[in-house]
């Protein structure tokens, strides 16, 4: 498998973890599920770097370097508004991860799919073959099976 399907098929495997914690738990694991979105995120991201034979590195320091629009000489610059849903789904994320005092809630977790969507969106118009995005299982496994 080359890089970019490999981290498309994370990105799949975040996003069928999303919808199996929505399905499995609709009124809890907000955090969670804001977690597995971000990664999703994290990997389609990947994989336009992986497409564009552009390495923009591992950490979030290395990716922020290398796609943030509003640096110095970015590799690979994304536009302000991809890299607006980016950078609140990483807040999210965060927040989720380590701020004892943070609570996250379902209208949380629905902006957090809104900021992923569009996202999406913007990997898509950049000719990462993604499919769109669905929070049923059973069709993420069907869309998966197709590849």
């Amino acid at each position: 498998m080359d890089l970019m399907n490999g981290h498309i098929d994370k990105a799949e495997h975040n996003e069928f973890l999303h919808a199996t914690l929505c399905e499995n738990e609709p009124n809890n694991l907000f955090g969670w599920k804001i977690v597995a979105l971000f990664y999703s995120a994290l990997h389609y991201l990947k994989a336009l770097g992986a497409k564009r034979s552009i390495d923009i590195g591992d950490t979030h320091f290395d990716i922020d370097g290398s796609c943030n629009p509003y640096r110095n000489d970015p590799i690979m610059p994304i536009t302000k508004e991809a890299w607006a849903h980016y950078k609140h789904l990483l807040n999210y994320s965060k927040d989720s991860r380590y701020n004892v005092s943070i609570d996250l809630e379902r209208k949380d977790h629905e902006n957090c799919i809104s900021e992923f969507n569009q996202f999406k969106r913007y990997i898509k118009s950049q000719d990462v073959p993604i499919n769109v995005f669905s929070s049923s299982i059973k069709e993420i496994i069907e869309l998966r099976s197709r590849r």
